[in-house]
């Protein structure tokens, strides 16, 4: 699932395991293998084909990290949290960088003027 919460669309892609298998070899495993189990359909194929190419990644190039703190000036200490039952120390991060790009080049003209806001689902 991918969110696009300034959108606030949801954009979802369903992995099957096809019920097909092969016979079983002397390790007790299938020769099939998972990424045979894993083949698409023919309507994944054209779905996957007829959508843009999306790549989200985060560049933590830059990124540093610095204790928070609370309370009032001059009776600050630093920050923490319980989280599961332990006492956990709480950090801030800063110059974090989420990149997405999206590529259309192995599209159609009109599936590139498709509006935006379509979802997948």
């Amino acid at each position: 699932m991918e969110v696009d919460h300034d959108r606030q669309l949801v954009f979802c892609e369903t992995l099957c395991v096809s019920s097909l298998t092969s016979p079983t070899s002397q390790r007790g495993t299938t020769s099939l293998g998972l990424l045979g189990a894993l083949q698409p359909s023919g309507e994944q194929v054209v779905a996957r084909l007829s959508a843009p190419v999306v790549t989200t990644q985060l560049d933590t190039k830059n990124i540093t990290f610095e204790r928070n703190k609370t309370g009032i000036l001059g009776w600050r200490s630093e920050k923490t949290e319980m989280v599961n039952g332990y006492e956990a120390k709480v950090y801030g991060a800063s110059n974090v960088e989420l990149i997405t790009r999206t590529r259309t080049d192995h599209l159609s003209e009109p599936l590139k003027a498709k509006p935006k806001g379509v979802s997948f689902c």
